[in-house]
């Protein structure tokens, strides 16, 4: 008896660099100032849904460690392209919010889908994911 034929997945390719390069007055930089400092209730609501205390503006920063842009990158993925076929990770920008990270691919904001994930300092998915697929 002939055994059904399975067909091997072709490992996904790691990008040259994990970390993207910020955009032009980087519009997840704002966002995570906004949510980690801001007083308006969503973001007051967004810190009490990750159990994030509210932190001085100038403690949020951009991430540039290519170890933590690898693991965000990984739990990034995993959320945005579950069940999807492709080839190549994308490189991220991570947000440091706290304990929390601001995870997005930089695609632009605006011209199409765009997707903002927060993860715990071990890459647990958080509460709040925003962008215009969301």
């Amino acid at each position: 008896m002939e055994q059904p034929s399975r067909q091997a997945h072709a490992p996904i390719e790691s990008p040259l660099t994990w970390c993207a390069s910020p955009r032009i007055e980087e519009p997840l930089l704002r966002d995570a100032i906004r949510f980690g400092f801001g007083d308006d209730p969503q973001a007051t609501s967004f810190r009490n849904m990750n159990h994030v205390e509210r932190i001085a503006a100038d403690v949020i920063a951009i991430v540039h460690a290519e170890a933590v842009c690898e693991a965000a990158a990984r739990a990034y993925d995993a959320l945005e392209y579950r069940g999807t076929a492709r080839q190549v990770f994308r490189p991220v920008l991570v947000v440091r919010v706290g304990r929390m990270y601001l995870v997005d691919d930089v695609r632009p904001r605006g011209d199409g889908f765009f997707a903002v994930y927060p993860f715990d300092d071990q890459w647990r998915p958080g509460f709040g994911a925003f962008g215009d697929g969301h």
